[in-house]
C-alpha cells in the first residue's frame, strides 16, 4: 500500500512540489556495511555490494548535490546550502565499506563521511555481539545447552522463536561483557558455531563481521574518505561523563593519526543519545552528532542531534526518493499537526520535537 501511494504521489507530481517545499533542509543519508557472506542478512545494517553499487549510481543522476559532510553541516548553522543539499554517512567502518562502498564511491566522486569505532578495527576480531546475533539466528529451530558453553544460568534452549533466540543472545553477551576480551570473545564465537553446527571459519575468512584494519583505514582517508568518530568501543555512556570522554578520547587518539586531520564529527553508537550529553560533547570539541532518527534538518536544527534517512537491503528506491525529496517529511509533519491540534512549522524551518 504504501510503495503504491508513493508511486502515485510522484505521478502526480507531489514528490517535485515537496522537493521544492523542502528545499532548505539537509538530507544526510544513513549507511551501515555490506554483506559478504553467503545469502544475505540485516537490513539495515548490511547492504548487497550490487544495491549499495545502485543507489550510488542513482544518486550521482538524481539532481541532490550532495557534500562533504563538515561543509554541509558549516552550510545549516550559516543557512547557506544548495537546494536539496545531501551528505553521504557511513557507521561503523566495516570491512565491507573498504572493500565495496569506497569503490562506488569512488566511482561517482561522491563525498562520504565514516564514523568508526577503533577496538575491533584494532584487534581485528570479529564483533562478539552480531556474531552471537548472526549464529543464533542460523541456529533457528535447534537447541542449545548454555550450561556447556559456561553461559549463566544454564540450561537447554530451543531456538524457535525471536523472543527465545533474543533471550540467548541477551545472556551470551553479558556474560562476555563480564568475562571475555576480544580473544575470549573470538573463541567463544567458534565454540558456539561449532555448538550449533555452522561454519566459523568462513565468517571469520569473508570478514564478514570484521572492521577495516588501520592500513584501510588510512587508504580509505587518503583515498577521500572523511574518517571521524564512533567511539572505541561502541558505547556511549550517557551517566558518567569522563567515561564518555574517555571513548571518545579514545577513539580520536587512533583515528586523527590515521586521518590526518583534526575529527570534530560524531555518531552516537546504535543511536543512544540523550540531550544532557551536548554541553560533554561541546567540550569535547564535537561539532556534529548524527542520530538514526528519521527526517531532514532545517535552521535551527540542534547540530549534536542531526537527523539521517535510513537506507537498508529491504528498502525499494521508491521508498528512498520519498524521504529524500521530502514528501515523507512533510506527511510527518502533517501528522504531529493533526495529533497536536495545533501549527506545523514551515517546510523550511527547523520543528523541534
Amino acid at each position: 500500500m504504501k510503495i503504491t501511494v508513493f508511486r502515485l504521489a510522484k505521478a502526480l507530481g507531489l514528490f517535485a512540489l515537496s522537493r521544492w517545499l523542502t528545499r532548505r533542509g539537509l538530507r544526510i543519508l544513513c549507511y551501515h556495511g555490506i554483506w559478504l557472506g553467503e545469502g544475505h542478512y540485516g537490513n539495515f545494517l548490511f547492504m548487497s555490494p550490487d544495491k549499495f553499487a545502485a543507489r550510488m549510481d542513482w544518486l550521482a543522476r538524481a539532481g541532490y548535490p550532495v557534500l562533504p559532510l563538515d561543509e554541509a553541516v558549516k552550510g545549516l548553522k550559516a543557512g547557506r546550502l544548495p537546494a536539496g543539499a545531501t551528505a553521504i554517512t557511513i557507521d561503523d567502518g566495516w570491512h565491507g565499506t573498504y572493500r565495496h562502498m569506497l569503490p562506488a564511491l569512488e566511482k561517482h566522486g561522491l563525498p562520504a563521511t565514516v564514523y568508526v569505532t577503533t577496538y575491533f578495527a584494532e584487534k581485528q576480531y570479529p564483533v562478539f555481539d552480531l556474531v552471537v546475533r548472526y549464529l543464533l539466528d542460523r541456529g533457528e529451530g535447534r537447541e542449545l545447552d548454555l550450561g556447556a558453553l559456561g553461559v549463566p544460568p544454564g540450561g537447554r534452549v530451543r531456538l524457535d522463536t525471536p523472543e527465545a533466540r533474543a533471550e540467548a543472545g541477551a545472556a551470551i553477551m553479558a556474560h562476555g561483557r563480564k568475562t571475555l576480551g576480544g580473544a575470549g570473545g573470538h573463541a567463544f564465537g567458534a565454540r558456539l558455531a561449532e555448538a550449533l553446527g555452522l561454519d566459523y571459519d568462513e565468517l571469520v575468512g569473508r570478514k564478514v563481521f570484521h572492521l577495516m584494519t588501520p592500513a584501510e583505514i588510512e587508504d580509505a582517508a587518503r583515498r577521500g574518505l572523511d574518517i571521524q568518530l564512533h567511539t572505541h568501543r561502541h558505547h556511549t555512556p550517557l551517566d558518567d561523563r569522563d567515561a564518555l570522554a574517555r571513548e571518545i578520547g579514545d577513539n580520536r587518539a587512533r583515528l586523527e593519526p590515521i586521518a590526518g586531520q583534526g575529527l570534530h564529527h560524531f555518531c552516537y553508537p546504535s543511536g543512544v543519545y540523550d540531550r544532557r550529553i551536548w554541553p560533554a560533547l561541546e567540550a569535547l570539541e564535537i561539532d556534529s552528532a548524527t542520530t538514526i532518527e528519521q527526517g531532514l534538518n532545517f535552521a535551527g536544527a540542534p547540530p549534536l542531534g542531526l537527523k539521517r534517512l535510513l537506507d537498508g537491503q529491504e528498502v525499494e528506491l521508491i521508498e528512498l526518493e520519498a524521504e529524500l525529496c521530502g514528501f515523507v517529511e512533510l506527511t510527518r509533519r502533517l501528522r504531529r499537526l493533526f495529533r497536536r491540534g495545533g501549527q506545523a512549522a514551515p517546510a523550511g524551518e527547523h520543528a523541534a520535537g
